[in-house]
């Protein structure tokens, strides 16, 4: 994914749906197929949800470490094949915001980014308590992943430090296909430093679509489209609203137009 860098504001695109027939390991079924449905057993298999854990990220914070859980690939004969890794975000441009700031080639600074192909939840573990929970309850799609880089990154000549995640994600089968896929709507949460509390930072009929960084302010700006007929998925006639995030205290976003 290419990252463009402008003087003021950082331009990202989230992913969107791919004609790729590995799409299908960016779905979750809600329900599964009966033999009606399906034309042999190898199918049944290859619907079973079935994950791996693939990396232990290593954040900022010593104590603290994430696994993030992948869906299970099958081949055509419904057999094991693999599970896909993740892929980081980078920007290697962020001398031309300013001279002083050294973001190591992190999404935003403070934040490593990462992606995924069935991406489906992510593990938490603390090395001193040795407490281990999982971000979601049940498998959603993890679009990216923000977490505390491993590197200290510098703001206005200042180290900066993140003590928290933040998760953009397909939770819910909002458009009652009976499949959470890129079809729902997208959510953007907050995670707390034990991944324990989790805050959805742009309301629930909102989908999330695209961001821009403003590192004058610290500032997470997040495009959304409104789901206006409430039928759980995005349309291109609906309004799209920008919200705004302080990345230094994320809380609930305020509507900026």
């Amino acid at each position: 994914m290419k990252i463009l860098l402008f003087p003021i504001l950082l331009l990202c695109f989230f992913s969107a749906c791919s004609s790729d027939p590995k799409s299908q390991q960016n779905e979750i079924r809600i329900k599964e197929p009966s033999q009606n449905e399906i034309g042999s057993s190898s199918e049944v298999k290859s619907n079973i949800m079935i994950s791996r854990p693939s990396n232990v990220l290593l954040t900022g914070h010593p104590e603290h470490r994430l696994v993030t859980v992948h869906k299970l690939n099958f081949n055509s004969n419904g057999e094991e094949a693999s599970i896909d890794g993740n892929f980081s975000h980078h920007s290697y441009a962020e001398h031309l915001v300013e001279e002083y700031n050294s973001w190591h080639g992190h999404y935003l600074p403070g934040l490593e980014a990462i992606y995924g192909s069935g991406l489906i939840n992510v593990a938490h573990y603390q090395l001193k308590t040795r407490q281990k929970n999982n971000f979601f309850e049940r498998p959603v799609l993890i679009n990216t992943l923000y977490y505390p880089s491993l590197y200290t990154d510098t703001l206005k000549n200042k180290p900066i430090f993140r003590n928290y995640y933040l998760a953009s994600v397909y939770d819910e089968d909002t458009n009652r296909d009976s499949t959470i896929n890129l079809k729902d709507l997208r959510r953007l949460y907050h995670f707390d430093l034990d991944g324990i509390t989790k805050t959805p930072l742009i309301p629930t009929n909102y989908s999330v679509m695209s961001s821009e960084y403003d590192p004058k302010n610290d500032l997470f700006f997040v495009f959304a489209k409104l789901d206006k007929n409430a039928n759980g998925q995005r349309e291109e006639d609906e309004p799209v609203h920008v919200f705004w995030i302080d990345l230094k205290r994320p809380k609930p976003a305020e509507r900026l137009y």
